[in-house]
């Protein structure tokens, strides 16, 4: 997936190159799929590191993804209602900030639990992904930010 988003990207730069008019700022453009590209990178990234670890998620980080995966749903749809339909956009990109709420919430409760182990070894390996997953929470919400910003100049 992550090859695939590499691709995309360096495709994008160069239509983006030759069109004259784009749906978006070419800037705008040109900065979400940097991001989106970061994005799958620390997927990528992440799942490496919970082979390395050899340590199966518990379920608070396993609904954490799971609300990363609906957010990315949002974000495609938001992106695919440009530029005809900024409202729905818009409505969408507001959706995709929703994970990193919930996200915050299941890294708390999960933290909290994982001290409650005894198993040292265990929760620092759950640690490690939890920070991860965290920290892709954040960058999916900053894909958000910049559409919402992108679609701003739309209106």
């Amino acid at each position: 997936l992550e090859t695939e988003g590499d691709g995309a990207r360096a495709a994008l730069a160069k239509a983006l190159a030759g069109a004259f008019e784009t749906p978006l700022d070419r800037e705008d453009m040109n900065d979400l799929s940097r991001q989106i590209d970061d994005l799958l990178d620390e997927s990528r990234s992440i799942a490496r590191l919970g082979r390395a670890l050899k340590v199966t998620p518990e379920q608070n980080i396993c609904e954490m993804v799971a609300n990363l995966h609906e957010g990315v749903q949002h974000l495609r749809n938001a992106l695919q209602s440009l530029p005809g339909k900024p409202d729905e956009a818009d409505h969408m990109a507001r959706k995709a900030r929703r994970p990193l709420r919930l996200n915050q919430r299941l890294y708390s409760s999960g933290v909290a639990q994982l001290y409650e182990g005894e198993d040292i070894k265990n929760i620092f390996r759950q640690m490690e992904l939890y920070h991860a997953v965290i920290r892709l929470s954040e960058a999916e919400e900053s894909v958000a930010d910049r559409l919402d910003h992108a679609i701003y100049k739309l209106t």
